[in-house]
């Protein structure tokens, strides 16, 4: 990896990747693909941008817990993640 490739865990990353499936979604329909497929890569985005965001904003990254946290949060806690600069 050159050195100056973020870490494959770095938060850079997973919203690298969160944007690729956010991009396979929202692609038209191929012939023989179902809906499903391309749903599948909006809910990965989905996950991977928060997991991103959370990792640049508070550390957190186990999947459970992080649910489990969002579950118990207001909307007024969502204001700390709107202030994180993704960089």
């Amino acid at each position: 990896m050159p050195p100056d490739t973020p870490a494959a865990d770095a938060p850079v990353r997973w919203m690298e990747n969160a944007r690729a499936d956010l991009a396979l979604a929202g692609i038209p329909l191929p012939e023989g693909v179902q809906y499903e497929q391309l749903c599948f890569h909006a809910q990965q985005a989905a996950e991977k941008g928060m997991k991103a965001v959370l990792l640049q904003c508070t550390s957190m990254f186990h999947l459970r817990i992080t649910c489990k946290y969002c579950l118990t949060c207001s909307l007024d806690a969502c204001q700390y993640l709107t202030n994180c600069e993704m960089s």
